[in-house]
């Protein structure tokens, strides 16, 4: 636990439906030991968790994913929603530091020490809008939103008018022939920049889950739809007797890790492998189906 890595706590979500099943209590404790972690996380002085330990005062859009949504499905079952307002905070303090007015765009991660080399040194933002980083967020929104309770209606009508807004603000960049995003969300067809499978299908879930949530109208529907198809038509080949879905970037950071410089610059973010049937998308992608089977 003192890796402090926030990427860990995203998978306990299973815990929860596990102990309802069983109630075995050793999935309570599980359900435990990862609050452990959540009540202690290194925080920025603005309250918001820290990447990883060793990645100090970083916020990057992919910790509101990996942590928010377990934090608020244990304050919703076994802590009297009283976790609420700092879940709720940690979202507008991302919507306040990271986002782009003039794009409607967030941008991947913050340095609240403004030390990092990829950092703005007056900002503290990194260079770039990722498409996967946005994904994270759309998705720790409609997650988020779908496990709070509706009683504490302040955090709960605030959180879902966020994720319209923030959902609602990407959709201009939906590449018209494919239905897919870029991998830079705002380069469109940049020399080395493409429509990039995983964020693509991120998007796509948060788009009709939002809609089963009451967050967005039922008329984006054909939007996501568009999205699959062009998964499917773009990246999707048969090979050896089986279908693959390409296009997914294998992964993109911030920092120094294994002595690659990843600056967050345009160029950073194009130089990175693109793989098949990558879990960062299938992962998504299911769940976009999932979603568009409850239409049916």
């Amino acid at each position: 636990m003192d890796e402090y890595n926030i990427d860990h706590l995203n998978p306990g979500k299973a815990l929860f439906f596990a102990y309802e099943k069983t109630k075995d209590e050793r999935f309570m404790k599980a359900i435990e030991k990862q609050m452990d972690q959540v009540r202690s996380h290194p925080r920025i002085p603005a309250g918001n968790f820290w990447h990883k330990n060793r990645y100090p005062n970083q916020v990057w859009l992919d910790g509101l994913y990996m942590a928010l949504p377990f934090y608020t499905e244990y304050e919703n079952k076994y802590n009297g929603h009283k976790g609420y307002e700092d879940i709720y905070k940690q979202f507008i303090n991302v919507k306040d530091i990271l986002h782009d007015p003039k794009t409607g765009l967030y941008y991947h991660a913050y340095d609240d020490s403004k030390q990092m080399f990829w950092a703005d040194k007056e900002t503290g933002l990194s260079a770039n809008f990722w498409l996967r980083a946005e994904g994270w967020l759309l998705m720790a929104l409609v997650d988020t939103v779908d496990k709070m309770s509706e009683t504490i209606f302040e955090y709960y009508k605030g959180l879902k008018d966020l994720a319209k807004i923030t959902i609602t603000d990407i959709l201009p960049f939906q590449d018209e022939n494919t239905g897919m995003w870029w991998h830079v969300i705002d380069q469109g067809n940049r020399d080395g920049n493409y429509v990039e499978t995983s964020g693509t299908a991120m998007v796509a879930y948060s788009i009709l889950k939002g809609i089963r949530l009451n967050i967005l109208d039922e008329s984006l529907k054909d939007i996501a739809l568009k999205a699959l198809e062009g998964i499917l038509q773009t990246h999707g080949y048969e090979e050896d007797g089986k279908f693959h879905i390409g296009g997914t970037v294998c992964v993109a950071g911030l920092g120094e890790f294994d002595g690659i410089k990843r600056d967050g610059s345009y160029e950073y973010y194009i130089s990175e492998e693109v793989v098949a049937n990558e879990a960062k998308a299938i992962g998504p992608l299911m769940s976009a189906y999932a979603e568009y089977l409850r239409f049916k």
